[in-house]
């Protein structure tokens, strides 16, 4: 079951997807994920994720813009290279759902009790991608 395309409006009570209604109002902000580090050594590999479902997100204040997503991204997933002794390198940035509009779709489980939110991909390495 699916709701229409385009930007959600988070800020209301809720978004209605069939017969079925979502308050939102929580995701209305900027959230990390909890850091995936993979031991390579001699060094650690960290990986970032910042989501904003509800509207682009904005950079991190101790970011430089280089290392981050361009505006307009929704999801933004950053590689950190960090080695004893040196200094932290951020080494890729992944931008998963790019849209200035918003959300591509909205569908809802059958049962009512999950969403899901669809974002145009960014493009990374010379791929496309579809986020959910």
């Amino acid at each position: 079951m699916a709701a229409a395309a385009g930007p959600l409006d988070c800020q209301s009570t809720t978004v209605v997807v069939g017969a079925f209604r979502f308050d939102l109002r929580a995701l209305s902000t900027d959230v990390t994920t909890p850091p995936l580090d993979v031991e390579t050594p001699p060094t650690r590999m960290r990986v970032d994720t910042y989501v904003n479902v509800c509207a682009p997100l904005s950079r991190p204040t101790e970011l430089p813009a280089v290392d981050f997503c361009d505006d307009g991204a929704f999801v933004c997933e950053v590689g950190t290279n960090i080695k004893k002794n040196e200094a932290d390198r951020v080494i890729y940035v992944k931008p998963w759902a790019l849209k200035p509009s918003g959300a591509l779709a909205v569908s809802a489980a059958v049962d009512g009790k999950s969403i899901s939110i669809f974002f145009e991909g960014g493009s990374w390495a010379s791929s496309s991608t579809l986020s959910t």
